[in-house]
């Protein structure tokens, strides 16, 4: 999961090890991320979904993930962009969604 955690705002990040850390839940068996402006941050672990309530994602969130995910350069990714999804290092898919409100991230296992 190291790979993902490069392309996640670090107080993503941090709320995400937190959740791990106090359910003793290990995150490398992360399996989908899910921001959305103005919702909590949902993660899955083995096909449990885990709403972190006490994160409340942001716009800055979803900016900065796009960010990250695309290297500062949107317009090199954009026929991936127009098909809904840019794939990472590792295979895995980062689903994007609306007027870019939300962002998946889904970890091939």
């Amino acid at each position: 999961m190291e790979i993902i955690e490069k392309y996640l705002p670090p107080n993503v990040r941090n709320a995400i090890r937190n959740k791990c850390e106090n359910q003793w839940m290990d995150f490398n068996d992360l399996t989908e991320i899910r921001l959305r402006i103005n919702c909590p941050l949902i993660i899955f672990i083995k096909n449990n979904e885990y709403v972190i309530s006490e994160y409340i994602v942001n716009e800055e969130d979803i900016k900065t993930a796009f960010n990250l995910i695309t290297e500062y350069s949107a317009y090199s990714f954009e026929s991936s962009i127009r098909n809904g999804y840019i794939t990472i290092p590792g295979g895995h898919r980062v689903g994007l969604g609306g007027l870019l409100d939300q962002i998946l991230i889904h970890h091939n296992t």
